[in-house]
């Protein structure tokens, strides 16, 4: 994955394979977090957000590998 910001969507990298998504719509006193662990052959997501958004959409790429939710 790649840290970006579209104005909808922000990735944060936080090292080590982890990674942090924003819905930047929600007001940022209530934004849920989608938190996102790298391993060999798999993702591990830990869903807070809202869904207000696809994440498909803004962060495809967090789908090229199986997910672990």
């Amino acid at each position: 994955m790649q840290a970006r910001d579209d104005g909808v969507i922000r990735v944060e990298d936080h090292g080590d394979g982890i990674w942090r998504i924003e819905e930047l719509y929600a007001h940022r006193y209530c934004r849920g977090a989608i938190w996102v662990v790298d391993g060999a052959d798999r993702r591990l997501v830990l869903d807070a957000g809202w869904g207000l958004v696809p994440l498909r959409d803004h962060v495809p790429e967090l789908f090229a590998r199986p997910i672990v939710a």
